[in-house]
């Protein structure tokens, strides 16, 4: 039986590498664009892990903290078990550029008091870790190299409608017809309404946007394409343009994994994803989508604390999604006509 391929050619969303893949879907071409660059990684986190010398195979310790700001790195690792001893919080700065970081430090052996190179080549992030090689200089010569691995915690989403703050979710209802929204709080039962809305066109889009744990009140008003926010952490509000075409469906989820819901909106027209990563606030857009009644599905599917970018297609009930822990694609048969699709 003969079948069809099609090139399919999308982008890794936080990055500026395009993929291409050739796939037995649909024949339609996904695009990639995006206003402006943004990093592939975050690699901000407290880690912990081990290295282990190419020779010999001795090992030891790493812990420390890193933040990265754009494409730059700082922070501190304390390494354990050299042959000097123990080198706590070493200073590091270093750079990014894809997934894959870079970092640098001096330390000073106590043995004899020598000057030594300590560098981070090659870590390569996969969700919550690194992995990559090592190499120890002095006066320019490799002391010693090998390889290293650390790890984070995993930081999951939280859910989209924990206004208490207590991991759970809380029940609540918006009402169109007056802009209230009424909530029982999940930590002592008890209720309480805010009117933030009431405009016909708003659409209620709850989400952690300020990362204090707690869901912020949120609407989004389709007619004028703005979102309308109230911050849990301290009561001010704020707006923000984001959207405004007939067509524009509104996406948050914490795309760039840093704890924070991200504004972002899914234009059924064109099946373009607009989203402003809360991280850096570079917007950028990806294709994914575009056919017609295309339902958008973000969600974390591969667990790395990211949501992904993904649409479910009731005219063949596929689910296709971009996984952000390493860009590649899934899709998955389920369900059937007139389904409705079940994500976050």
């Amino acid at each position: 039986m003969n079948r069809s391929y099609f090139y399919q050619f999308i982008c890794n969303p936080l990055g500026n590498r395009v993929i291409s893949k050739v796939i037995p879907l649909l024949p339609v071409i996904m695009i990639c664009f995006q206003l402006s660059p943004a990093l592939c990684a975050d690699f901000t986190g407290n880690w912990s892990g081990t290295w282990t010398s190419y020779y010999g195979g001795s090992s030891g310790g790493l812990s420390g903290k890193i933040t990265q700001t754009g494409t730059s790195l700082t922070g501190t690792m304390t390494v354990t078990n050299t042959g000097c001893g123990t080198f706590p919080n070493v200073p590091l700065s270093g750079s990014v550029s894809g997934d894959v970081a870079t970092f640098q430090g001096t330390v000073t052996c106590s043995q004899d008091s020598s000057s030594n190179e300590l560098e981070f080549t090659n870590g390569t992030i996969l969700g919550n870790t690194i992995t990559g090689t090592y190499t120890i200089k002095r006066n320019s010569s490799t002391w010693d190299s090998g390889t290293f691995i650390l790890t984070r915690p995993f930081k999951p989403i939280a859910p989209m409608v924990d206004f208490d703050g207590d991991r759970k979710t809380d029940i609540a209802v918006y009402r169109k017809s007056t802009g209230a929204w009424w909530i029982i709080r999940s930590s002592n039962g008890s209720s309480y309404g805010v009117g933030w809305g009431g405009d016909p066109s708003d659409i209620p889009v709850p989400g952690d946007y300020d990362g204090d744990g707690k869901t912020d009140i949120a609407i989004y008003r389709e007619s004028t394409g703005a979102w309308w926010i109230i911050r849990s952490s301290n009561g001010s509000h704020y707006g923000i343009g984001w959207g405004g075409d007939p067509s524009d469906i509104p996406v948050p989820g914490d795309y760039d994994g840093d704890g924070k819901v991200d504004i972002a909106i899914y234009r059924e027209s064109t099946g373009a994803w607009w989203i402003i990563p809360s991280s850096t606030s570079s917007p950028y857009g990806v294709g994914w989508g575009g056919n017609a009644n295309d339902v958008p599905v973000p969600g974390d599917y591969d667990g790395d604390g990211k949501t992904d970018i993904a649409v479910w297609r009731p005219s063949n009930a596929y689910w296709y999604i971009i996984r952000s822990s390493d860009g590649n694609i899934t899709y998955t048969p389920w369900g059937a006509l007139n389904d409705v699709p079940v994500s976050q």
